[in-house]
């Protein structure tokens, strides 16, 4: 096994509780990079709100890869062209907001652009969402909005015990439409249901002829978990969930203790 491809999630796990991206873990991921392995960043955020990081990272310059919006879209760095794009239609967001109302939690969809809320009550996760992605906000009326519209995603957005109260009310026949997830506790994302992480990774590898058992993935959160399992080496940060310590291959140190640069030293660079 000699890992060709690393993927690597941000929040959490790339970067700091303070958000920052530490010289030892740029320096790793380069070391990485000059032994010939691909990195490509894998992510929850739109594609602005990951660029600071990859212009950290050079990547903007290089010709490699980049993840976002938790699979649903694939890209490359240097010329930004689209090698996989799988959204959810206008026609979906109106139906998945009517669903927000009677489960009583609040909604909005990303596309490359914008947040787009049908919501006067706008909460203030919306706001967080907007912060983060480096995105306006833009409020539509149902009416307003085309039905063959493409959105990257739609979320739900509250208060953790009120979102989690209203996920346990949606119909299974939404459940089976979707690929659901909780990705922060105040953030449930509703993606197409061939969207995710994993099946992204899978889709990348396939491109560059590496198989998965020269893949390592390294995350943190319940989103990160189908590209762990589909992983070659998958590898848990010391701060992860429960559930992505149990589907891991290892533990690595936390994201306060660049445990990122950690495993790519044991598992590439040390070995």
């Amino acid at each position: 096994m000699t890992i060709q491809l690393l993927a690597i999630d941000i929040d959490g796990t790339l970067v700091n509780s303070r958000y920052e991206l530490t010289d030892v873990t740029i320096h790793a991921i380069h070391a990485a990079q000059q032994r010939g392995v691909h990195v490509v960043l894998c992510t929850g955020r739109p594609f602005s709100g990951a660029r600071g990081y990859m212009k950290m990272l050079g990547m903007d310059t290089q010709p490699a890869h980049i993840i976002t919006y938790n699979g649903a879209l694939i890209q490359r760095t240097n010329t930004l062209d689209i090698v996989s794009h799988i959204g959810v239609t206008g026609k979906q967001f109106k139906a998945l907001t009517q669903l927000a109302e009677q489960v009583g939690v609040h909604c909005h969809a990303l596309d490359f652009e914008a947040i787009y809320t049908v919501q006067h009550n706008m909460s203030m996760y919306t706001g967080r969402d907007a912060y983060f992605a480096n995105m306006p906000i833009l409020y539509r009326a149902p009416d307003e909005l085309e039905d063959d519209k493409l959105f990257t995603k739609v979320m739900f957005i509250d208060d953790p015990a009120k979102l989690d109260a209203g996920i346990s009310q949606i119909p299974n026949a939404f459940t089976q439409q979707y690929t659901m997830f909780k990705s922060e506790p105040f953030y449930f994302e509703i993606l197409h249901k061939q969207a995710s992480k994993g099946q992204a990774l899978a889709t990348l590898a396939e491109q560059l002829h590496i198989a998965p058992r020269d893949v390592m993935a390294i995350g943190d959160h319940p989103n990160d978990f189908d590209m762990i399992q589909y992983a070659g080496i998958g590898v848990a940060m010391g701060n992860a969930v429960p559930m992505i310590r149990d589907v891991a291959d290892f533990l690595t140190a936390t994201n306060d203790e660049d445990g990122v640069a950690q495993a790519i030293h044991a598992h590439i660079l040390d070995k």
